[in-house]
């Protein structure tokens, strides 16, 4: 009777064990999910950036070409690199900022609401265009990720392209992607 006491607690510690470590696993991949997301989260910023700029720029050239881009201080040239998508997204973003005017006809066209300001993006955002090998390799490619400490502005921000873009904004805990960063350090990942 002794003997099938202690197999019996042997068990029940074995099923215990075996419960912590799959509880261990599930936090480790939640970890790593939240890792990922933070990975993910300058790409598909600068993606839905990239689109929100060309679709402004589209919207510019359409409705400001020839005597009316003068009107806002456009000029041919101006006109000339948003048709050919050359413009730079630190150009456009500085255009936008600074020509009040421009940004509330561009707002208004294309549907954003007139209380959306541009939250002042980091350089890295901004530089240089996506190739075409990340637009078609991003997972899903619906998804923009943004940090659980992302300031208010840059998050009303993004949820508000995002849906004009039929895109959807995901947060991420960047507290628990940077305890995956410093596991998969100590184990050497």
């Amino acid at each position: 009777a002794k003997e099938k006491e202690l197999e019996a607690q042997e068990k029940e510690r074995q099923l215990q064990l075996e419960k912590k470590e799959l509880e261990h696993q599930a936090q480790k991949k939640e970890l790593q999910i939240e890792k990922y997301k933070a990975d993910l989260s300058n790409v598909t910023q600068r993606m839905l950036i990239e689109k929100f700029f060309n679709l402004v720029a589209a919207t510019i050239v359409k409705h400001f070409s020839g005597t009316k881009s003068n009107d806002l201080g456009l000029s041919e040239t101006l006109i000339k690199d948003m048709r050919n998508l050359s413009i730079s997204f630190s150009r456009m973003n500085r255009l936008l900022v600074d020509n009040e005017n421009l940004r509330k006809k561009a707002w208004e066209l294309i549907g954003l609401s007139d209380k959306v300001k541009l939250p002042a993006f980091k350089d890295a955002l901004l530089y240089s265009r996506l190739s075409e090998c990340i637009h078609l390799n991003i997972p899903g490619g619906k998804n923009v990720y943004t940090s659980n400490s992302t300031k208010h502005e840059e998050k009303a921000f993004y949820q508000e392209v995002a849906a004009l873009l039929d895109l959807q904004v995901k947060e991420y805990d960047e507290e628990k992607a940077e305890l995956a960063r410093t596991a998969d350090e100590i184990e050497g990942v």
